[in-house]
């Protein structure tokens, strides 16, 4: 009795098909990318650079959003993703030596472009404090439509671009998720996630331009 009330409970409108339906705890950002941050206790450092504290949390963070159809439509970029990006390494893990500033590989465009954009839509819907800078408006409607229909729109439309984080040791850093925030470019809104705290929280490394600040 408990289980048909609880499920009773979740049911509302799914944000994605817009449908009513059972909805998941949905993680905003795929538990995967998570999963290089653990200890061997199955937590995160979760770093606040506005107060410099650090507390541990053990799953990434979630909302009830999605429902299950849509969440198993999610997982086949995410999944896809998972493989090129961890299981193949299209990037090598380490640079050394490595004498040009941008990487060439061969991507399924529909897939990687998806996989990007739903994240950012998952972001800018959700409620939770951490996704508070994300805001795309008028936007959102139309991010919500391409990751429904699996349409990732031409090269112009909602570009994504990549920058990698590396070690002193020109290791890529994989241990460190970051949450989307906003900057202006010209006529253009662009939400960047390029920033590197080190262990300790003293030291803050960020993009746009990169510039060392420590406290």
């Amino acid at each position: 009795m408990r289980q048909s009330k609880d499920r009773k409970n979740n049911v509302g409108v799914c944000r994605l098909c817009l449908q009513e339906r059972e909805l998941r705890n949905s993680h905003i950002i795929p538990e995967f990318l998570y999963k290089p941050t653990y200890d061997d206790k199955h937590r995160a450092n979760d770093i606040s650079v506005d107060t410099s504290t650090v507390k541990f949390s053990q799953k990434g963070l979630r909302e009830r959003l999605l429902c299950g159809g849509c969440e198993g439509q999610l997982s086949v970029v995410e999944r896809y993703f998972a493989n090129v990006w961890y299981d193949e390494a299209v990037i090598p893990r380490n640079l050394d030596g490595y004498k040009g500033d941008t990487f060439s590989v061969q991507v399924d465009y529909v897939k990687f472009k998806l996989f990007h954009l739903s994240i950012l839509w998952r972001a800018s819907i959700s409620s939770l404090p951490y996704f508070s800078r994300v805001n795309l408006g008028p936007y959102e409607e139309n991010l919500r439509q391409m990751v429904l229909t699996l349409n990732p729109g031409q090269e112009h439309q909602y570009g994504i671009k990549g920058w990698i984080s590396l070690s002193y040791e020109m290791n890529v850093i994989d241990d460190l998720v970051h949450f989307p925030r906003k900057i202006k470019s010209g006529l253009y809104t662009i939400y960047i996630c390029v920033y590197l705290v080190d262990v300790d929280g003293s030291t803050l490394l960020r993009a746009q331009p990169f510039k060392r600040l420590t406290t």
